[in-house]
């Protein structure tokens, strides 16, 4: 439902599943945390960013203390987290968390990952939206140069990024 941008049905059905997960898993099990995040992802879809980050924060603490600090979906919470922050405009609380978050992608999935193009991506977006064009720029063609290597050079995913460091060369004249 998420996928279809049917949001209302997919709430629904969610909001069962968490239910049920924390009756019979218990509270802190990462299958609550998944459901969390999924309904962080109607939230935010909704911009009912405070819910949102409310959501994620809870999955964020059951990831942490079940998986480790460094496990993928810690990162991917940490991510949407500092999303959240950033469409909040708050790049004080949104760098670090970027910062924190493509470090263990990093770390789990080497320097050459999809993944990590994303966090990359994302963290020059933030830099952009601050005027850092320059490091901006260094973000994104590295971003680029992720993409283009693991999924070639005609990708959706290749197309979206060049708009990126388009128009970050734009924001530099």
């Amino acid at each position: 439902y998420i996928e279809q941008v049917l949001y209302d049905k997919a709430e629904g059905v969610i909001e069962r599943s968490l239910k049920i997960n924390e009756k019979i898993l218990g509270p802190d099990h990462t299958d609550v945390a998944m459901n969390l995040a999924n309904l962080t992802k109607i939230y935010f879809s909704k911009e009912n960013y405070a819910k949102a980050k409310s959501l994620i924060k809870r999955a964020l603490e059951i990831n942490e203390r079940t998986l480790g600090p460094d496990h993928p979906n810690v990162a991917a919470n940490i991510a949407i987290l500092a999303n959240i922050f950033d469409l909040e405009g708050n790049s004080a609380e949104a760098e670090p968390l970027h910062t924190i978050s493509l470090a263990i992608k990093e770390k789990v999935f080497g320097p050459e990952h999809p993944d990590v193009a994303t966090n990359l991506n994302n963290l020059a977006l933030l830099y952009h939206t601050q005027g850092n064009y320059n490091e901006a720029e260094l973000l994104f063609k590295r971003s680029l140069e992720i993409l283009e290597k693991f999924f070639g050079p005609e990708n959706p995913k290749v197309a979206s990024s060049l708009i990126n460091l388009g128009l970050n060369y734009y924001g530099q004249g």
